[in-house]
């Protein structure tokens, strides 16, 4: 049940939702590398795009915050297939090329 709220959040762009309800369903489930790839998934949605110029401080703090949400995605996803989520190989080939 929380694997499905938290995919309805993540669609929802409410990643600070979906993270809980992931969190919630690795604590249930901690064998179980489903909520680990959701998890590292929604925290790849709220990845920003980055269209200003490098030398502005806030696009430097963007490009920081989402240097880290994308390693954290990539560590749950790595942790999901170390349960052999299948999902998890996609998404590491995807988004983890420098991880």
């Amino acid at each position: 049940a929380y694997i499905n709220r938290g995919v309805c959040y993540t669609e929802m762009r409410k990643t600070e939702l979906a993270v809980k309800d992931f969190n919630l369903a690795i604590q249930m489930s901690p064998m179980s590398g489903e909520g680990y790839y959701y998890r590292g998934y929604a925290q790849i949605t709220e990845v920003s795009d980055i269209e200003a110029n490098n030398n502005d401080k806030k696009t430097l703090a963007t490009i920081k915050s989402n240097l880290g949400k994308i390693d954290n995605a990539c560590d749950d996803f790595k942790k999901a297939k170390n349960f052999r989520y299948s999902k998890s190989l996609d998404a590491i080939e995807t988004y983890c090329k420098g991880s």
